[in-house]
C-alpha cells in the first residue's frame, strides 16, 4: 500500500466513523490516529491490509506497546480501535475477516471513581462568592454539573434555547451527539434564574450575539482547562481535593443511594451502555460497607 492509499483509507475510515457510528469529533481523531499508526506498521513491513494476519496484528501490539511504555488500559483501546477498523474494511470488501476474533481483549482493572459525600458537595459549593458575576456564574454552572450529572463539554456547550424554563429541563448534547433531557430541581434553577438577570448580561456586554448558557468575562464560550482551573481554586480554599468529574460522579451514587433505578441513573447520564453505569453500584456498596465497619460493633477490625 501507498501512502496515497493508506490516505485515502483513513479518509473513509474516518466518514464511517463519524456517519455510521455516529461517534464524537474526539473518539474519531484518537481512532484515526490509531489506525494511521497501524498503516505505516503495514506499510513499513510491507504487509497490505487485506494480508494481515493475528500474528501481525499481534507483532504491532508488541512493538507499540514496546515504544510508548503503554499500560494495559491504553492496550485494551487500541484493540478496541483496531477491531473497529477492521470491521470498517470488511464492511468495505477489502477483506472478509477479522484478525482481531482471534485475539483476545485485554482485561482492565477499572478503578472505582472518587465521590463526594452530600454535604462535601454542600460544603464546596456553598463555598464560592456569589457576590461577582463570575462567582455566580461558577457557583451555578458547578452547581448544574453536580444536580444534573453533566460532562464538563456537555456544560461549556449549553446554549440558552437549551433551556427550557417551561419544563424545567437542559436538552444535552452528550457523547456521540446524541440528545438527553435532564431534569432541574428547584436549587439549580433558582441559581439560573439569578445568574440570567445578575451575571450573564454583564457577562456578554462585549458580546450580546453569545449563544451559551455559561459565558466567559468577554462574551465568548468557556474552555475545558478554564473550568479546571477554576474548579481546582474553589478545591483548595475549601480545603478538598476533588476534579470536575468528580461533580459527576457525586450525582450519580447519591441517585443510587437514594434509591434510584440503575436504567434511570443510565438515561440521565446518557451512556450508552449500562454496564459503564454499574460501576457506581460498586461505589456505593463500598461505601456502605465503610459506614458498616466504622460503626457497628461487629463490623470494627481488630
Amino acid at each position: 500500500m501507498t501512502n496515497e492509499g493508506s490516505s485515502e483509507l483513513l479518509f473513509s475510515f474516518r466518514e464511517y466513523l463519524f456517519v455510521e457510528r455516529r461517534l464524537s469529533t474526539a473518539t474519531v481523531s484518537c481512532y484515526v490516529s490509531e489506525a494511521q499508526r497501524f498503516l505505516e506498521f503495514l506499510i513499513s513491513e510491507g504487509i497490505e491490509p487485506d494480508d494481515a494476519d493475528p500474528d501481525a496484528v499481534t507483532l504491532y501490539l508488541g512493538k507499540r506497546c514496546d515504544s510508548s511504555n503503554v499500560g494495559t488500559r491504553t492496550t485494551s483501546r487500541i484493540i478496541t480501535i483496531l477491531r473497529r477498523f477492521f470491521d470498517f474494511l470488511i464492511g468495505s470488501g477489502i477483506r472478509k475477516d477479522n484478525p482481531l476474533e482471534l485475539i483476545g481483549q485485554v482485561r482492565v482493572h477499572r478503578n472505582l471513581p472518587k465521590v463526594l459525600k452530600t454535604d462535601e458537595v454542600d460544603r464546596l459549593l456553598d463555598s464560592i462568592d456569589t457576590s461577582d458575576v463570575l462567582g455566580l456564574r461558577d457557583r451555578t454552572m458547578f452547581e448544574a454539573i453536580y444536580a444534573c450529572g453533566l460532562r464538563i463539554s456537555e456544560a461549556v456547550n449549553l446554549r440558552l434555547q437549551d433551556y427550557d424554563r417551561q419544563n424545567k429541563v437542559f436538552r444535552v448534547i452528550g457523547k456521540g451527539d446524541k440528545q438527553r433531557i435532564v431534569i432541574i430541581g428547584e436549587v439549580l434553577e433558582s441559581y439560573l434564574e439569578d445568574y440570567l438577570v445578575r451575571s450573564r448580561p454583564v457577562l456578554v456586554r462585549s458580546n450580546p450575539r453569545c449563544r451559551y448558557l455559561f459565558a466567559g468575562r468577554r462574551g465568548d464560550q468557556l474552555t475545558r482547562a478554564l473550568v479546571w482551573k477554576r474548579f481546582k481554586q474553589y478545591c483548595a480554599a475549601a480545603g478538598m481535593e476533588a476534579k470536575v468529574h468528580t461533580l459527576r460522579h457525586s450525582f450519580a451514587t447519591h441517585l443510587l443511594q437514594g434509591g434510584a433505578d440503575l436504567r434511570v441513573v443510565q438515561e440521565l447520564l446518557g451512556h450508552t451502555d449500562i454496564r459503564t453505569t454499574q460501576i457506581y453500584t460498586h461505589v456505593d456498596t463500598e461505601m456502605l460497607q465503610a459506614e458498616f465497619e466504622k460503626h457497628h460493633p461487629d463490623g470494627k477490625k481488630s
